[in-house]
């Protein structure tokens, strides 16, 4: 046992892993060892189960031709979520933690080959091969930068917090069906962010997973590498897929053209499409918000600069708050001329996502978790509202003169504020009462996005959503930080 022959599973060596390492070496390799037996697996259950869904096509067919085999399909995608919840609670109870990660790995397996069983066996291979690589290639530089005394645990929260954006992108084509290219930018931008998700995590097993925790080590890698594969499989799929773009298929597939109100007489394709358009450049918006808020939350020289509070910071500080000011007038001018339309919308966007980094850099982290929550399920809740009453025949446009005179007053209190601070139960209130207004600018400006912005103002049109967004979210964290305390 201590000779100089060693267990492969105690490594093979005693060299540390990382530089400063206080545990042993050989157990630190034992874990490694044992998680990624794991993850072999499941990965070769994964394909096995994959394999079978796809060659057999009564299975397919039976998921997708009948009320039974459908309502199996949404039983199988969910039950993955609900075995999660025990599995993170049992993670470490031998051998109750195996059978949960069968279960799960299983349910995955099935929805990964009901996503393979539309595809081209061509383009399958490419996206498996393609990850296998990626995986390995990540898994080696990884280990080799943890010799070196790197470290990648920085990158939790900004992968968290893109993932969060790739949800609501998701959710975001529940309704409004992405185009062809639309697929691709996510399929490509989802693969970048589970490349770093690999590297994370497998900084973590090296450094950071006790001993016991190598059920839930194995799921996080496992998770990594089939999202890498489906995003690749997509990105793929969208870059050589011979089908109608889905921008111009959509709207026909609903019913010959009906349209999205009573009485409307233009195409209801043309204003799906352009619909569609705003939606992306929204999300890209928020994504870009997202990562500089992050950034300026979360990177300790950043933060420590701002809260300096030296003249120096209070400059850059009031260049933030008006730049976005300044930033207006040219993107309203140039609104409807591509590409300078754009480029002036993007640097609005980092401009007001600076703006939402400082907002948030005194608030607690749960209160800026529950308000991001909250905005979001505001948001795609009143989106969906607006969406239905307008092809019931309502129309919001009365709203648009009382919603302007209430965010005058709002100005007019917030002003008041820098001169007369405002308690507790003031701000409480004070951001309740936001939280309406912009609420009802979202039911107001989703209006005219259905029915009034011309094809050329999708700009103008993003810009107003993007700013309806952004003020429920910051009036929220302000009710919830009065609220806490």
């Amino acid at each position: 046992m201590f000779g100089k022959t060693h267990d492969l599973e105690a490594g093979g060596s005693s060299e540390p892993l990382y530089p400063g390492m206080m545990e042993s070496p050989d157990l630190r390799w034992a874990l490694i060892h044992k998680i990624y037996v794991i993850l072999s697996v499941q990965l070769a259950m994964t394909a096995a189960v994959a394999a079978f869904v796809v060659k057999v096509r009564g299975v397919s067919e039976f998921f997708v031709s009948s009320n039974a085999g459908l309502a199996l399909y949404i039983f199988l995608i969910i039950l993955p979520i609900i075995v999660l919840c025990p599995l993170r609670y049992y993670h470490q109870k031998h051998p109750v933690n195996l059978l949960l990660l069968g279960i799960f790995t299983v349910a995955i397996s099935f929805a990964v080959g009901m996503t393979c069983a539309f595809t081209s066996g061509k383009i399958i291979f490419e996206a498996a091969v393609l990850t296998a690589a990626v995986v390995i290639s990540l898994t080696a530089y990884t280990f080799w930068a943890a010799k070196r005394g790197y470290d990648f645990s920085f990158l939790g929260p900004f992968l968290f917090s893109a993932v969060m954006v790739l949800i609501l992108f998701s959710l975001i084509q529940v309704f409004f069906p992405l185009g062809k290219i639309s697929h691709m930018i996510y399929g490509g931008l989802a693969s970048l962010v589970f490349s770093g998700y690999i590297i994370y995590d497998t900084d973590n097993i090296i450094k950071r997973y006790t001993y016991d925790e190598y059920v839930w080590a194995a799921v996080s890698l496992y998770l990594d590498v089939i999202n890498l594969f489906l995003s690749l499989l997509q990105f793929n799929a969208m870059g050589k897929h011979g089908k109608c773009d889905v921008e111009a298929c959509y709207p026909a597939a609903h019913g010959g053209g009906g349209g999205m109100y009573p009485y409307m007489i233009e195409s209801p394709q043309l204003r799906w499409a352009f619909i569609r358009k705003v939606y992306v450049i929204v999300s890209m918006q928020l994504l870009v918000t997202v990562a500089v808020a992050a950034a300026v939350n979360l990177a300790e020289p950043v933060k420590a600069f701002f809260q300096a509070r030296t003249p120096a910071t209070i400059a850059v500080y009031v260049v933030i708050l008006i730049s976005p000011l300044i930033m207006m007038l040219p993107m309203i001018y140039f609104r409807n001329k591509h590409p300078i339309n754009l480029f002036f919308l993007f640097l609005f966007t980092v401009c007001i996502s600076f703006s939402v980094g400082l907002g948030c850099l005194s608030k607690n982290g749960m209160v800026i978790f529950e308000a991001a929550a909250l905005t979001l399920v505001v948001v795609v809740s009143l989106t969906c509202y607006t969406f239905w009453a307008a092809k019931k025949g309502y129309d919001f446009e009365f709203l648009g003169p009382f919603l302007v005179a209430a965010t005058l007053i709002l100005f007019l209190y917030a002003m008041i504020n820098i001169f007369y601070p405002m308690g507790r139960t003031a701000k409480l209130v004070y951001g309740c009462i936001a939280a309406l207004i912009f609420s009802g600018f979202i039911i107001y400006d989703t209006d005219n996005l259905i029915k009034r912005y011309t094809y050329d103002e999708y700009v103008a049109a993003a810009i107003t959503l993007y700013l309806d967004i952004i003020n429920l979210f910051m009036a929220i964290v302000t009710a919830l930080q009065a609220a806490d305390g």
